[in-house]
């Protein structure tokens, strides 16, 4: 794809007006994709994020159809979005006119994960505060005796939980593994287990989520959390820069 003569006099004629209203260091518009383009006509213009659509009200002739056709030409696979199985993301088209350039980005979304690892002994975890949370903990359990034995006699020296969540809604699951196999949990381990995620990672349900393990060691009462936080980031990337001086 190449800049025709008219397109290239049109972005010259453009710049006059972008440089009397001092935005020659570039105004861009842009088309948005969520599996199909949201869109016909461009957003915008903006400049400095701000749009100037009340100043810039029009396109020269040849560039609307020019913008037209960078859209239906761009191959839309590059915004596949492998965790959530769609097509997001966007184009930006610029005109420099300081540069003499037609400058077009595209971006789209990434999921990346961060983790971590918590180790406590259950003393810590029943002392520390939990400011989600008044009246009766469910922590305090770890350093009662009767339920440490009941633990050892059901799963053994140890109990490793999976939990996952996004979207607003998370769970543990219901089976766990165990030094004596896996198991269903029992209610007052889930309860002591919800509240332990909760205190280290508060709303690890929301938004893009995230899951991990905790494995609480009933012989030397250790609680170990292996947390991996997901997150969504937008990533641009430059497509193609047309110089029309």
């Amino acid at each position: 794809m190449e800049l025709t003569d008219k397109q290239k006099n049109d972005l010259k004629r453009f710049s006059l007006i972008l440089n009397s209203l001092n935005m020659e260091d570039g105004v861009g518009w842009f088309y948005r994709h969520y599996d199909e383009w949201e869109n016909d006509e461009p957003e915008g213009p903006f400049y400095n994020s701000r749009n100037v659509s009340s100043e810039i009200d029009f396109l020269p002739g040849s560039i609307g159809p020019l913008f037209d056709e960078i859209k239906e030409n761009f191959d839309t696979d590059q915004f596949y979005n492998e965790m959530y199985d769609n097509y997001t993301g966007g184009i930006e088209i610029e005109i420099n006119a300081e540069k003499k350039l037609l400058i077009i980005k595209y971006y789209y979304y990434n999921m990346s994960s961060e983790d971590s690892e918590i180790k406590k002994s259950f003393l810590d975890m029943s002392q520390i505060t939990n400011p989600w949370r008044s009246g009766d903990r469910a922590l305090v359990k770890l350093t009662n005796e009767e339920f440490l034995n009941e633990m050892r006699e059901l799963y053994g020296s140890y109990v490793e939980m999976s939990y996952d969540g996004g979207g607003d809604d998370g769970w543990i699951q219901d089976q766990v593994d165990s030094d004596k196999g896996s198991k269903g949990a029992t209610n007052q381990l889930e309860e002591v287990a919800y509240e332990a995620l909760e205190l280290f990672h508060g709303g690890w349900e929301n938004n893009e989520g995230a899951n991990g393990t905790m494995t609480f060691n009933f012989d030397d009462q250790t609680f170990t959390l292996n947390h991996s936080q997901n997150f969504e980031e937008e990533i641009e990337e430059p497509y193609k820069t047309f110089s029309f001086a």
